[in-house]
């Protein structure tokens, strides 16, 4: 016969078994609607995701960065252009000075879009123009003359860009302009010599580019201001707005049309600066 601790023993064997058979059950349960929340919250930030991605395309206009860092997003802009660029600024060799490294990568997109057969027109200034806008963005060197001129060879730019080009013999601020000259020369004729780039000058002093800019395709630009004031810069912006990019390739071909941009001679005469390159 079964006691009353057998009974009890017995009861509770039961009452453990359904307690840990209903621990099973609400262990699934809880497993399942884990799945189910972990599912929804991979549902919700892929909705998220896909919205900001929305939200990204519609802002048509952006702003990218100052200058020099703006080099690399305009590289990669020029690596995308498929038939036509047009590119208007203060200089062929844009960011030379003040970010060499990335200079030769512009150069190398450039002649890249010559081997792809994309029409490649440059405009940019030259002569008296050109002398008169270095002379403006460096006006607080040429201002304090030889402390000036040390200062500015002095800094690790110039350092970088005189070691990257070979220039050995400066010993004015006038130099240091000849020396930004002379690798602006060489650059123009560099790209001149492929058949898809045309090279522009804009020398008359009176005639100021109201932006620069870089117009891929007719569809897609990066643009630079400028802050004014002491510490003033530039800032350049991204945009797919095509009011835009209208706007700017209409100022490129104004600036073709009334003659104010003339073709760079293919062939330049640069033995005048040959003494640049001479140790003193």
């Amino acid at each position: 016969m079964r006691t009353t601790w057998d009974w009890v023993n017995l009861s509770l064997a039961i009452f453990g078994f359904v307690v840990g058979m209903w621990g099973i059950f609400l262990a699934r349960q809880a497993q399942k609607e884990g799945r189910e929340l972990a599912e929804k919250n991979q549902e919700q930030i892929t909705r998220l995701h896909t919205l900001s991605e929305s939200l990204s395309n519609t802002v048509q206009t952006r702003a990218i960065g100052h200058f020099p860092e703006n080099l690399r997003p305009i590289v990669e802009l020029i690596e995308h252009a498929k038939k036509r660029l047009v590119i208007a600024t203060d200089v062929a060799s844009y960011g030379q000075l003040s970010n060499p490294d990335e200079c030769v990568r512009y150069h190398a997109a450039l002649v890249a879009c010559a081997a792809r057969n994309v029409n490649v027109e440059i405009i940019a200034y030259s002569g008296v123009r050109a002398d008169a806008e270095r002379r403006w963005q460096f006006t607080e060197y040429v201002q304090k003359g030889d402390e000036g001129f040390r200062k500015l060879v002095s800094e690790e730019r110039w350092k970088h860009f005189a070691e990257k080009n070979g220039i050995l013999n400066v010993k004015s601020c006038d130099d240091v302009f000849k020396s930004l000259v002379f690798t602006d020369l060489k650059f123009r004729q560099g790209v001149s010599q492929t058949s898809t780039i045309k090279v522009y000058d804009l020398p008359n002093p009176v005639d100021t580019l109201p932006v620069f800019f870089w117009l891929r395709d007719g569809e897609q630009a990066i643009f630079s201001l400028f802050t004014v004031g002491e510490n003033g810069r530039e800032i350049s912006f991204h945009t797919i707005d095509q009011s835009i990019t209208d706007i700017l390739g209409e100022t490129f071909t104004a600036l073709k049309d009334t003659n104010k941009a003339v073709p760079t001679p293919l062939v330049l005469d640069l033995t005048e600066y040959a003494y640049l390159l001479q140790k003193p």
